[in-house]
């Protein structure tokens, strides 16, 4: 995209990883608290938290879209990596995250009740 390696794009670059790195972060966080196997923990997390990152995604790229026509060399620099890492960053938290989750993910049972947690408490009291 002619986007040469200067100190303004690399300020945007850094701006940007700190996006790219939400989406996956926030998919990953509630798969991590979820419980279930793999596949529901995976489902899970997109229908709970993939549809706000999608708007987030959706919103970002809106927000920057209207400097496609700009002709200032700091404004064209910004659309073009800001562009291009949210959609990579996109990809990457809402379709390859989830698939890869699914299939190392691990499964996670739920906790048993606090019921025994109390009684052993009570236990070691006595």
């Amino acid at each position: 995209w002619g986007v040469t390696v200067n100190g303004i794009s690399t300020i945007y670059l850094l701006i940007c990883l700190g996006l790219s790195v939400d989406y996956s972060v926030h998919i990953a966080h509630i798969f991590k608290e979820s419980f279930g196997s793999m596949d529901d923990r995976a489902v899970g997390a997109m229908t709970r938290i993939g549809p706000s990152v999608f708007h987030a995604l959706f919103s970002t790229i809106l927000a920057v879209i209207v400097l496609v026509r700009s002709k200032s060399y700091i404004f064209e620099v910004f659309f073009k990596v800001l562009f291009l890492v949210t959609m990579i960053a996109g990809f990457k938290g809402l379709w390859l995250l989830p698939v890869a989750l699914s299939i190392v993910g691990g499964s996670k049972e739920e906790p048993q009740d606090d019921v025994k947690e109390v009684t052993n408490v009570q236990e070691g009291v006595n």
